[in-house]
């Protein structure tokens, strides 16, 4: 068992600790996925949140005791996520035009 273990830990520090600190495309590819994966993680948490405000402006009230935002910042909320969204699928259009022509050259 304790050989099957440092087989693997030999085979994970040859193909990702050992580039990683010794060659620099390596780890510029490395942090270059990183922040691809930010970005993408931070546009999916304000599309989720521009969905979420759009669905409560639609969506029917049920009665409550506690406070809930009033008609018209529940409008402006919905306004603000298609504006937001809007402003994400150009982003992504974009972005999709860019890396696809980069492609053809």
């Amino acid at each position: 068992m304790g050989e099957l273990i440092d087989y693997f830990t030999d085979i994970a520090l040859e193909l990702l600790c050992i580039p990683l600190v010794s060659e620099p495309m390596f780890r510029r590819g490395f942090l270059v996925a990183m922040f691809v994966a930010f970005v993408i993680g931070r546009g999916a948490r304000m599309f989720l949140h521009a969905r979420g405000q759009i669905i409560a402006f639609y969506s029917t009230i049920q009665p409550s005791l506690k406070p809930s935002p009033s008609g018209y910042e529940r409008m402006n909320g919905c306004m603000g996520g298609v504006i937001t969204i809007g402003i994400l699928g150009a982003i992504a259009a974009f972005s999709t035009w860019m890396f696809l022509y980069a492609l053809t050259r």
